[in-house]
């Protein structure tokens, strides 16, 4: 058997998290033993199902300051030399893996695989945060033995050369089985929402950051509200800007309309009874959510900041510039709500032709962990 090793910042339900989880649910047991690493001291919400199937979960000190990343370094080598020897560190980092690979250079661990889920590391730019990012880079170049990202614009953004290979590309692949889901149990999990039948539902499913730009989100929804009436937002997700965007809902006067979802396991069951998915964000890399999206046969608006790499070619998604008006962006999800859903057997079609099952995924990751 051997032995993985994820490095990662939490396992909260999130797009890079949720990846993870469907390789987790789809891995062979009995071949791959599989170990988290996360750098923070905070429990995730995925971290009880990881160790009911089989994983396991050890947690790192947040490397903030030259002190903390000091002292993380210290801990994490330790943790190598105690619980290793591992077979492959599958590092989910930005910049800082190139710090995580140095360390599982010196502890021998074979195979080493970078993975680019992001095309920004969403931070200013600045004289030191340059040199940050030059010498990490560097690191990242010595140590890693591959290099994957989660499609073409990431790789290119952190690896700074042409990706010019497909098996450089790690689809962000999704269980296709759980997007089937009957018309029952949608019409079911509406009521259970107390959301009538015939409402245009807009969901978005994505952590309350600055990245995710949820005040854009608030404020079309807003123009959505005078265009068409019987609509509601549904918001999945928690995050540190929660309390500012539930004040920007009250001052619009639209709390009737708008529902704080919070963290949830019933992800397909909302995107399945939605109506229209919104992703107004300032930058991606190629979102889970918009695949899973994708899956459940939903038509989606979202930004021109993100890649068209995650169109599957179903004529469900429509890319709106971030400088268009909020009145643009309500008319565009009025056309695509009236242009309807898409049946589930052409969305897997679709997907699977594109390598976006967790199968294909698996496939391609086997070849790299051996």
């Amino acid at each position: 058997m051997k032995r993985i090793l994820e490095v990662v910042g939490r396992m909260d339900r999130a797009g890079q998290e949720a990846f993870l989880m469907n390789l987790l649910r789809t891995n062979d047991s009995q071949k791959y033993e599989v170990t988290f690493s996360v750098n923070t001291a905070h429990i995730g919400d995925y971290e009880p199902e990881i160790l009911q199937l089989g994983g396991k979960v050890w947690h790192n000190p947040y490397p903030i300051s030259p002190r903390t990343i000091i002292r993380y370094l210290k801990e994490f080598r330790k943790f190598l030399r105690d619980y290793g020897p591992f077979d492959v560190i599958h590092c989910h980092v930005y910049y800082f893996g190139g710090l995580i690979l140095r360390e599982a250079a010196m502890a021998n661990i074979p195979v080493r695989i970078m993975h680019s889920h992001n095309t920004n590391d969403g931070r200013k730019d600045s004289f030191l945060r340059t040199i940050y990012r030059n010498l990490l880079f560097y690191l990242i170049k010595k140590y890693s033995t591959n290099y994957v990202a989660c499609g073409v614009e990431a790789y290119e953004a952190l690896f700074r050369e042409p990706c010019n290979s497909q098996d450089k590309i790690l689809n962000n692949g999704v269980i296709m089985k759980n997007f089937h889901i009957s018309a029952s149990k949608l019409k079911n999990k509406r009521e259970e929402l107390g959301i009538g039948e015939n409402t245009l539902i807009v969901i978005n499913v994505a952590r309350f950051c600055k990245v995710k730009n949820h005040e854009k989100i608030v404020s079309i929804f807003h123009s959505l509200s005078k265009l068409y009436s019987d609509t509601t937002l549904l918001l999945v997700g928690e995050g540190e800007r929660m309390p500012i965007i539930k004040g920007l809902v009250q001052k619009l006067n639209i709390e009737d309309k708008v529902n704080f979802l919070g963290m949830r396991t019933d992800i397909p069951e909302l995107l399945g009874c939605a109506d229209v998915l919104l992703m107004p964000s300032l930058f991606e890399g190629l979102p889970v959510s918009l695949i899973e999206a994708q899956a459940a046969g939903l038509p989606c608006v979202v930004s021109n900041t993100i890649t068209t790499e995650v169109d599957m070619g179903l004529d469900i998604v429509r890319f709106v510039s971030l400088d268009a008006s909020d009145e643009q962006w309500a008319n565009e999800l009025i056309k695509m709500y009236r242009g309807g859903k898409m049946a589930f057997e052409l969305c897997e079609s679709a997907l699977t032709s594109k390598g976006y099952t967790i199968e294909s995924t698996w496939k391609k990751l086997r070849n790299i962990y051996g």
